[in-house]
């Protein structure tokens, strides 16, 4: 038997041989100067552990891209082989496991000097990373502060600093602060909804207009709607009809008055007949005053808070909002269609079985339009025009069942209506469309 243990006799240095290819590098000897190599290549690369198979793949791929040559070497190196009976601890660290290269990277420190925290500039938001509560009442505080002070600039900048704390609380459950200074808040709102130019003595549109999105915003909030005053809900009820009929008030006002109205959520002790009936004499004539896609949208809000606040008003003049809802369905503005499906749809959810309302609906159908034809073949046909443009096809089979809604007022009363077979035409070609959503929706 030949002892292992003993050191092989010594022979007389001989010129390396050329390495062979062999892919299986873990039968390989790792070297000191391999191992120093491999880690001051990979300490910089976020290699997960035990990644052999990779660095055998990219040893492969690049053999293939580039022929390995030899080069032989003047001095000789001999390498001794591992000795059995060695201390297992001196041969586990010549052979240990490169480290994950993440726990070698060093945290890299920055060359820049400290700065410090900047503040905050005046009349801003605190940051959402404070304490919640402790953040709103420090904001509270303050802009009740500002809003007592007779700067107009001040009140200014405080109704925009308490929108935006509104904006950023608003999922917050916590409103005990905000509801404890609604009483203030609703005087202060009360007095720069009126605030005149010292220099003109005309009505301070951009306070006014500051104060009004504050108070919607607080009407928007159930926990905080809660809290108004009754006394104050009175006023701005009749301040906003009145501001709606008058032809002098500017429109920057309508607009903000108009989107209260349909943002409130007043009981019919506030809203009453009276209100309702003034406001909605006071937007059916509303396109001849103010142009523009703003105001038919808001008109349409109003409209749709309305089915649900004032339904026996809604019903009694249908046929004011169904001239409405028609010719925004055949508006080439997106936005408004979109409006408009979503108050026809919910009209016909909640009114189409109401006999008048179904008639009117009937009758405005087979009006006779300025072209000579009835609307119900103008309406036909904008579908059809819609089908074929790409971007607005989705529109048509939503706005083909906003009539249909209607017709559930008396029994077979849409299989007795004499457009049904044209109507059902339009539908064939929604489900065959080429456009995947309109068929979609057509379903």
């Amino acid at each position: 038997m030949v002892d292992i243990a003993q050191r092989p006799p010594s022979f007389s240095p001989r010129l390396p041989t050329p390495p062979k290819e062999n892919n299986d590098r873990s039968n390989k000897h790792v070297d000191g100067g391999h191992y120093f190599g491999t880690l001051g290549q990979s300490v910089f690369l976020d290699t997960p552990d035990d990644s052999p198979s990779s660095s055998a793949e990219n040893s492969r791929n690049s053999s293939d891209r580039h022929p390995k040559r030899v080069i032989f070497s003047p001095w000789t190196k001999t390498h001794d082989p591992p000795n059995p009976s060695a201390p297992a601890a001196l041969t586990e660290a010549v052979i240990k496991r490169l480290p994950p290269s993440r726990e070698c990277i060093a945290q890299n420190k920055s060359i820049l000097k400290a700065s410090a925290t900047v503040g905050l500039a005046p009349n801003r938001p605190l940051s959402l990373s404070l304490n919640p509560g402790d953040s709103m009442i420090t904001m509270l505080q303050s802009i009740m502060q500002q809003l007592k002070s007779s700067s107009r600039d001040s009140r200014f900048d405080s109704y925009m600093t308490l929108l935006g704390c509104l904006n950023a609380y608003e999922e917050v459950p916590d409103t005990k602060t905000l509801v404890e200074s609604m009483t203030g808040l609703t005087e202060f709102i009360r007095r720069d909804i009126s605030a005149t130019l010292p220099e003109t003595g005309l009505l301070d549109s951009q306070l006014a207009t500051q104060a009004l999105k504050v108070l919607t915003a607080v009407l928007q909030s159930h926990g905080l709607s809660e809290a108004v005053p009754d006394g104050f809900c009175h006023f701005i009820a009749d301040r906003a009809v009145f501001s709606v009929e008058n032809q002098g008030t500017p429109r920057a006002m309508v607009d903000h008055y108009m989107h209260l109205i349909a943002r409130q959520k007043f009981s019919t002790k506030i809203m009453n007949a009276d209100r309702i009936n003034r406001t909605l004499t006071a937007v059916r004539g509303m396109e001849s005053r103010i142009k523009g896609n703003r105001v038919i949208g808001l008109k349409l809000a109003i409209y749709q808070r309305f089915l649900t606040q004032a339904r026996y008003a809604m019903i009694s003049r249908a046929e004011e909002w169904l001239e409405c809802l028609a010719a925004s369905l055949l508006s080439p503005a997106k936005e408004i269609r979109a409006r408009a499906i979503a108050f026809g749809t919910e009209a016909g959810l909640c009114l189409g079985t109401v006999g008048a309302v179904s008639q009117a609906c009937v009758e405005l159908l087979n009006r006779v339009t300025s072209t000579g034809n009835k609307f119900v073949y103008v309406l036909g046909n904008r579908l059809i025009d819609l089908l074929g443009k790409k971007d607005e096809a989705v529109d048509a089979p939503q706005i083909w069942a906003v009539p249909i809604l209607f017709f559930r007022a008396k029994p077979r009363q849409l299989e007795r209506w004499e457009h049904l077979k044209r109507w059902i035409v339009i539908m064939q070609r929604c489900l065959n469309s080429s456009d995947e959503k309109t068929r979609q929706q057509a379903n």
